[in-house]
C-alpha cells in the first residue's frame, strides 16, 4: 500500500461498490429456501469513504420471491419493503 499526496492510503481504487442482499424472513421461524427479495448497491468514494449521492452511484431493485411470493409482516417491518405485498402467517 502506498500513500497519496494527502498522506492517505492509496488503495488503487477510486470507488467501492457495497451490495447488501435482503432475503425473505418470518419471525422466529427458519425459511427453506430463503429467497433474495432486494439488493441495494451504493458507490463509496475510496479516498473519503463517503457514500456518493448522485446519478448512477445508487442502485436499488426488488426481486419477486417465487417460493413464498408475499412477505411476512415481520419481513416488511424489518426491511421496509412494502412493494411485494404481505402474506398472512
Amino acid at each position: 500500500m502506498t500513500l497519496d499526496d494527502d498522506g492517505k492510503d492509496d488503495l488503487g481504487f477510486d470507488h467501492f461498490l457495497v451490495l447488501d442482499f435482503e432475503a425473505t424472513c418470518i419471525k422466529d421461524m427458519r425459511i427453506n429456501p430463503q429467497e433474495v427479495i432486494e439488493f441495494p448497491c451504493l458507490r463509496v468514494d475510496a479516498r473519503t469513504m463517503e457514500i456518493e449521492q448522485h446519478g448512477e452511484a445508487l442502485f436499488h431493485s426488488y426481486v419477486q420471491p417465487v417460493y413464498i411470493p408475499k412477505l411476512s409482516p415481520f419481513c416488511i417491518k424489518l426491511t421496509g419493503n412494502k412493494e411485494l405485498g404481505e402474506v398472512k402467517i
